[in-house]
């Protein structure tokens, strides 16, 4: 693969992790009833779970899908590497993001309770309703060359690659 080729599907999963970024904020700012969290009782981690899947995860598993589908789709040469290379950077947009706000937190320490070395532990290790928010984005990347390499086999006429 061309390094101008590889460099331009990393470039697009670093902007569709800050475009995931700036999704996740809209969808958070969603009011949910207190109805939803009444019917669940006393187990809000499933709430929180089922929320996080419809809310977050999925939309933002369907905009990955959707982003990079027709980024990788054309590329001449193997579907893996340019999954690959897509889904480097997405995983580099997300540490960018980390690192962005832990530099954030350090430049208000009144702001946060914790120390930061604490705040960067807790960045590697999300609640069990976060994991869903967390691989909705590079699952979704890898799903998306899942269904680029299937399309180019069928393409061929005796359906062997």
């Amino acid at each position: 693969m061309r390094k101008s080729v590889a460099l331009a599907l990393f470039s697009s999963g670093v902007v569709l992790y800050c475009v995931v970024i700036h999704l996740g904020g809209y969808l958070a700012a969603i009011a949910v009833p207190t109805g939803y969290f009444a019917w669940f009782g006393a187990n809000k981690t499933l709430a929180l779970t089922l929320l996080h899947a419809l809310m977050f995860a999925l939309p933002i598993f369907v905009l990955a899908v959707t982003w990079s589908f027709p980024s990788i789709r054309p590329v001449r040469t193997r579907h893996r590497r340019a999954t690959l290379c897509c889904v480097a950077g997405v995983v580099a947009g997300w540490f960018g993001w980390a690192i962005a706000g832990l530099v954030q937190f350090a430049a208000h320490p009144s702001a946060q309770p914790l120390p930061w070395t604490t705040l960067a532990v807790a960045i590697l290790v999300p609640p069990i309703w976060g994991v869903l928010d967390v691989l909705a984005a590079p699952v979704g990347v890898l799903f998306a060359g899942w269904l680029a390499g299937r399309r180019r086999v069928s393409r061929t006429p005796d359906g062997i690659a």
